[in-house]
């Protein structure tokens, strides 16, 4: 864990070089939390950030108290994720249902490695192969009708700056899918191989 005394040169300086990502940590008697909440935030804590950070190096993971990093942060907004580039907060996972906790249409959703992962990774700040959320109706019935929820394909995403998808619009697809499925018409198109 960093001080609020580091703070400047751990995570504002150093994220002029590269991304960095901050994890508010809970106190383990975190008063305002109720123990589903206080067990997810120490999952957070001591299993899937640790595992995400030894696995993309190229970022830099730092924790650090959620009341030493800012005196009035509610318990409430655990677990919390700041990511900083050039030098600012650029953008945040905040509280359970933005690390993918909650029931959807009858399903209640974990926090998981892989959901964090997603996430991160449609932000811009991490390479991964995951392209589609794991929470989501459609890796279900990837998982369950081919064995798995990544891109077979090893696209990647950006994190060097040219972001796929940017930290203000993580989670709206300007698209809703519809570019994904655009279809043309049976019209001879040999008149296109020679577009300058």
């Amino acid at each position: 864990p960093i001080s609020r005394t580091e703070w400047n040169r751990q995570v504002n300086e150093a994220s002029l070089k590269q991304w960095v990502v901050i994890l508010l940590t809970s106190t383990s008697s975190a008063p305002n939390l109720h123990p589903y909440h206080l067990e997810i935030c120490h999952k957070v804590e001591q299993i899937i950030i640790p595992h995400l950070a030894s696995k993309f190096d190229e970022v830099k993971w730092v924790s650090i108290p959620s009341k030493n990093a800012i005196e009035n942060w509610p318990d409430d907004n655990l677990p919390t994720l700041f990511c900083y580039k050039r030098g600012t907060l650029q953008c945040q996972l905040v509280g359970l249902e933005e690390f993918g906790v909650g029931t959807v249409s009858g399903r209640t959703n974990e926090v998981t490695e892989d959901v964090v992962e997603y996430r991160l990774g449609r932000m811009g700040i991490l390479e991964t192969d995951i392209d589609v959320d794991p929470n989501s109706a459609a890796a279900r019935n990837a998982t369950r009708n081919q064995g798995t929820s990544r891109n077979s394909k090893g696209t990647n995403m950006s994190h060097d700056g040219n972001e796929r998808s940017s930290c203000s619009d993580y989670g709206r697809s300007r698209f809703q899918g519809g570019m994904a499925t655009f279809a043309t018409n049976d019209e001879d198109l040999s008149d296109y191989d020679d577009v300058d």
